[in-house]
């Protein structure tokens, strides 16, 4: 593949980017990854059904690279056993990081091969596959950043929320009752922001 096929894929899925946005569904797990060197800020939400995952998406902020990489990842994993992803998963680090890894099985993702020689761009095309890394080994990301993140940027795109706290004092039980229900919490409007461009 040359240069100019790489880069025709990659401006494709930034452009166009697969699952991009969030839907009112449940059971799917959420993990959160940002990227302190960039703008990134990559949420994901993962429907793994008997072993398999079967959907993938995601929303947030995020420039060029790492909108191109998520977008390319979950073309890469849908269908695939959890095993079969961790093993795409490894081989592509592998590649990012200069070490021997399988090609054939990274398909469209072998665009990025040259980005090891670009270090402050690892990290952002590494930022979702490490979201889906910690998705499919731990599962639910329950971290008190990415909860409490999670949590605010959900409720603040409630206007039935909004409404209620306006009329109705909120006790501690209350926003308690909430974060603990929040797996099943599904309204991220917030989320679906548009993606910047990488200047």
């Amino acid at each position: 593949m040359d240069g100019k096929e790489k880069r025709n894929i990659m401006m494709s899925h930034y452009r166009n980017p697969k699952n991009k946005g969030f839907k009112d569904e449940v059971g799917y797990i959420m993990n959160h990854q940002n990227n302190e060197l960039c703008i990134d800020e990559v949420y994901l939400k993962t429907k793994i059904q008997d072993g398999k995952i079967e959907d993938i998406r995601f929303a947030g902020e995020a420039c060029a690279v790492c909108t191109a990489s998520t977008s390319i990842m979950i073309e890469t994993l849908l269908g695939h056993t959890k095993e079969e992803a961790k093993d795409i998963i490894k081989n592509f680090k592998n590649m990012i990081d200069g070490k021997e890894y399988k090609s054939d099985i990274l398909e469209n993702a072998v665009v990025f091969d040259d980005i090891g020689k670009q270090p402050s761009r690892k990290k952002c095309t590494l930022l979702a596959w490490w979201g889906m890394e910690e998705t499919l080994t731990k599962g639910r990301d329950l971290s008190t950043f990415s909860f409490i993140n999670f949590f605010i940027l959900t409720i603040s795109s409630s206007d039935t929320f909004l409404s209620i706290s306006k009329n109705t004092p909120l006790s501690i039980e209350f926003l308690i009752l909430i974060i603990v229900s929040l797996p099943s919490i599904s309204n991220a409007d917030t989320l679906n922001k548009k993606v910047n461009p990488f200047s």
